[in-house]
């Protein structure tokens, strides 16, 4: 998947706000309450790459994806998500992405499991995700055999 900067829409499917503005101008930001944790190092790592420091002033917090994503939508700052959770609302217009690909970041995500006896109920997830990877990339991207020690 990709991390992506995303902004709600105006009237004429325009960003509401976006990164290309003066320096210094404030840029409202829909952050991850746990900013310290995974995407929080991801989106570090993105911003450095941009040109010039963005002066993101954070106007809400949240720690599920789909809270910030409604924000964005409700025009209430800009927020990096999965490509995966926002390409229906930027298909149907209420979202766009900003600031390309410079600002956007490949991600995976790797799920290991322990070797020996296993449940039922960790058998049928493991199962699960792997039909899931299968359907979301049309290949498996699950090696059932793989297990960590």
């Amino acid at each position: 998947d990709r991390l992506v900067l995303v902004s709600g829409v105006d009237q004429t499917g325009a960003p509401l706000f976006d990164v290309d503005v003066p320096e210094g101008t404030r840029i409202p930001y829909l952050a991850y309450s746990w900013s310290d944790g995974y995407l929080g190092k991801l989106i570090s790592l993105i911003q450095s790459r941009w040109r010039r420091p963005l002066n993101l002033s954070i106007v809400y917090q949240s720690s599920l994806a789909e809270g910030l994503k409604q924000m964005a939508i409700a025009g209430q700052g800009v927020v990096w998500l999965p490509q995966i959770c926002v390409q229906k609302s930027i298909a149907q217009g209420e979202l766009i992405q900003i600031g390309g690909q410079q600002l956007s970041l490949e991600i995976e995500i790797r799920i290991f499991r322990r070797v020996g006896a296993r449940s039922r109920d960790g058998e049928a997830l493991w199962k699960y995700l792997s039909r899931t990877a299968e359907q979301a990339r049309g290949r498996t991207l699950v090696d059932p055999t793989l297990t960590m020690r």
